[in-house]
């Protein structure tokens, strides 16, 4: 996580002063923007994998 530094699974330290979440929240919407075409696409062929000829033959 961002501002976090785990020394355990069960405990954390708190953030440290050079560390900006707001940043890396920035950094996960950018992450995000980028991805989102990229997830389309896969959608597409997952629908196509499932049902390949309904994408070749016209919808009644």
């Amino acid at each position: 996580m961002v501002g976090y530094h785990y020394t355990h699974e069960l405990q954390h330290q708190p953030p440290s002063s050079c560390v900006n979440p707001d940043f890396g929240v920035e950094l996960l919407n950018r992450t995000a923007e980028r991805l989102l075409p990229v997830v389309e696409k896969l959608r597409i062929h997952q629908k196509y994998i499932e049902q390949p000829f309904k994408f070749v033959e016209p919808e009644e």
